[in-house]
């Protein structure tokens, strides 16, 4: 078996926020008994974004330093910045209790939903005696947000932008993922979303690298728009999992959440 090891991004590949972080940030702002009715999902959601770029320029970082080990007071100021910007730009009524259950919510699991296939990959992976770790993008929640998710224990390792320091595309964190691991090169597989994060970095090092754009998710005129006018020529988008690890499953990924 060529690779001996599969790194996988969370975010969109593993988790999927069951809702945009707009429409979850307005339903948690009126649980506090603030009128929101008024606001619709796409102004929030335009809202978040905006805070994110906001932050971004504010705190100009160079060779994709990590956010939130760059911003003064780490990933909590980080998210809290980005909270208050968020309010601010909606005209809403702004606390500290607020914004801590804001930060807090998305660390319970209660708005992340699992990847229909990631068990199916487990078994899979676990058949075939190959290792599985994290390389994604991420603050120091992360370890326990896949503990509440029930999840943590099938990875090895972790290789976290919060903790190395560096964010992807960065070869740095890459680097840091061979180094935990002692390989290189098509010994490891990498899946994850994004062209630009995930993908090219990834095939640049010589890594086995996939987009994970899921069956379910093919589906959703949206994304399949996006994709079909962005995807690079030579980039592999997994359609069955089980394919790239060589083992004759059915099409492991179609499972529709």
């Amino acid at each position: 078996m060529e690779n001996q090891y599969i790194y996988l991004d969370i975010g969109d590949t593993v988790l999927h926020l069951k809702k945009s972080p707009g429409e979850i940030y307005l339903d948690l702002i009126d649980s506090f008994g603030i009128e929101v009715g008024g606001i619709e999902s796409s102004t929030a959601n335009k809202a978040f974004y905006e805070a994110w770029n906001f932050l971004d320029q504010k705190y100009q970082r160079q060779d994709y330093k990590d956010r939130y080990s760059f911003h003064p007071d780490g990933s909590r100021g980080f998210w809290m910045d980005l909270i208050s910007h968020f309010l601010n730009s909606l005209n809403l009524s702004e606390s500290e209790s607020l914004k801590e259950t804001i930060l807090a919510s998305f660390e319970t699991g209660q708005h992340w939903m699992l990847e229909p296939s990631f068990m199916d990959l487990v078994k899979l992976a676990h058949s075939q005696g190959i290792r599985m770790g994290v390389l994604s993008n991420w603050d120091n929640r992360l370890r326990s947000l896949l503990k509440k998710k029930g999840i943590h224990d099938y990875f090895e390792d972790f290789i976290i932008s919060g903790e190395i320091g560096y964010e992807k595309p960065s070869k740095e964190i890459f680097q840091a993922a061979e180094q935990k691991v002692g390989l290189s090169g098509g010994s490891i597989l990498y899946v994850g979303d994004k062209i630009a994060l995930d993908w090219l970095p990834a095939s640049e090092l010589g890594w086995k690298a996939f987009l994970f754009f899921p069956e379910w998710k093919r589906k959703q005129a949206p994304f399949k728009k996006i994709w079909e006018e962005n995807l690079p020529k030579g980039c592999d988008i997994i359609s069955k999992l089980d394919t790239i690890l060589g083992n004759p499953l059915n099409s492991i990924d179609a499972k529709a959440p």
